[in-house]
């Protein structure tokens, strides 16, 4: 309902100290948050650079697999922090779960991070792609390569131009 993580926490923390919510309910509500928040990376990144891209799908890759290990061992991780910490405050101890699974999930990630870089250069880089067929080829010190590339590609852009207006109009 909410897209910001950190309002649906302030939120959560209201209704847990109101009796509204339980302490392992706050919690998983927590988890959903933390990844619901990477939807903006993604959508941010549409159209974006690929080192963009590639910040995106790390946000969202760290916090699906850190938010799942949390989901799966919910009541491990609440029980660890409430030994840990006490049940004397249940808005302190909804922190400190946020808190220790992202740390879990950091230290989880530190040994995989090179290969985690290359996986997201791998599949998230950058696909080199030219709007022209000829001119990219020639060096431009070579005068008459190109202006022949030139007209190549002018020639190219006047059937393109020509076949979308057919097509616009529905004359092919």
């Amino acid at each position: 309902l909410i897209q910001s993580s950190s309002a649906t926490m302030m939120t959560t923390l209201a209704a847990l100290n109101a009796n509204l919510l339980t302490l392992p309910g706050a919690a998983a509500i927590v988890i959903g948050a933390d990844l619901g928040t990477t939807i903006t990376a993604l959508l941010g990144a549409i159209g974006g650079s690929s080192a963009k891209k590639q910040t995106a799908m790390a946000h969202f890759s760290f916090n699906f697999i850190t938010d799942s290990i949390a989901l799966i061992l919910l009541k491990p991780l609440l029980f660890f922090v409430l030994l840990v910490f006490g049940e004397k405050e249940p808005l302190f101890s909804l922190v400190m779960f946020h808190s220790t699974f992202n740390i879990l999930g950091m230290l989880a990630f530190l040994p995989f991070l090179g290969t985690f870089a290359r996986l997201l250069e791998q599949y998230v880089g950058e696909k080199p792609s030219t709007l022209t067929k000829y001119i990219h080829k020639v060096n431009p010190h070579m005068a008459e390569a190109a202006v022949e590339a030139l007209k190549k590609e002018i020639r190219l852009l006047v059937n393109d131009v020509v076949e979308c207006n057919l097509q616009a109009y529905s004359i092919k």
